[in-house]
């Protein structure tokens, strides 16, 4: 006998059947801790710069040590991070 024999023999059985299953997923629900939903944040944030001919050290001391000045006082900022090149630079924080 399967399930939907069952049902059509006996409705009510039915009925109490969904309704306990629809009473045990709100009281699961409503028990659910909040660490098996977390509040989701992106922490890494790269910031590209682009400077057309200027060169690997003049990218790092005029433009990336400013910004990474400005970056330190973010409160939260664990690590900030430069790489730069010819006429650009990368920054990940």
């Amino acid at each position: 006998m399967s399930i939907s024999d069952v049902s059509i023999k006996n409705p009510v059985f039915a009925w109490m059947l969904m309704f306990a299953l629809m009473l045990f997923g709100a009281i699961g629900f409503s028990r659910m801790g909040v660490s098996l939903m977390p509040d989701v944040d992106f922490p890494v944030l790269n910031i590209n710069l682009t400077w057309e001919g200027a060169a690997p050290e003049i990218m790092e001391t005029e433009v990336v040590d400013q910004v990474e000045d400005v970056l330190t006082s973010v409160e939260g900022v664990r690590e900030i991070s430069s790489n730069s090149r010819q006429g650009s630079a990368n920054i990940t924080v």
